[in-house]
């Protein structure tokens, strides 16, 4: 299955107070925990990231990924994901969605999650802790165009709610700090 991961890095950090993806977590840039461990992930049949941080574009640790300047990161995640979708490869299957302020996400849910999304046979898939769905999310290129009209500062999980159950993967990580999002100074 030909999936586009697209990274979603280019948030204004509001509820953060500075830019938290260059916030040093235990000496490291918060953003370096997921580069790391997508590049020992192969699995993506290409990989974008869509930023607006010249710090992250142009660090080593993306050098095979596709950059996305992101100008106008005011207008929401959406904005975002619309862009990774544009300049993903017309052949994409599916596009996995991924945020940079999930530090603690593991290679082995995430492998397990993308592996169990291809054999699952549906067109949509989450993370999940217990009954709480969060990132990354994965979407079937059927969803492309619903992707596409997504406004504002919401993003796809709007439309995985509006599915069938049927029709979602869902893979349950064991440990919750996995999912977090981090955007209050107050980290593990």
């Amino acid at each position: 299955m030909k999936i586009s991961l697209i990274i979603l890095a280019a948030g204004n950090s509001t509820r953060f107070g500075e830019n938290k993806l260059l916030y040093l977590l235990n000496g490291k840039p918060m953003y370096k925990y997921i580069g790391e461990t997508l590049n020992k992930l192969n699995v993506f049949y290409e990989k974008i990231i869509v930023t607006q941080y010249k710090e992250i574009a142009c660090d080593k640790i993306f050098d095979d990924f596709k950059v996305i300047y992101n100008q106008n990161s005011n207008l929401g995640i959406s904005h975002s994901i619309k862009m990774g979708v544009e300049n993903s490869s017309i052949d994409t299957q599916a596009y996995c969605f991924l945020v940079c302020d999930q530090p603690y996400l593991t290679l082995e849910s995430l492998y397990s999650f993308i592996e169990g999304f291809k054999v699952s046979g549906k067109d949509l898939g989450s993370m999940a802790y217990e009954n709480e769905l969060g990132n990354p999310t994965l979407f079937s290129s059927k969803y492309k165009k619903q992707l596409m009209l997504l406004k504002g500062d919401k993003g796809g999980k709007r439309i995985i709610c509006n599915e069938s159950q049927d029709n979602i993967y869902i893979y349950r990580v064991h440990n919750k700090i996995e999912l977090e999002d981090i955007d209050i100074k107050d980290v593990h």
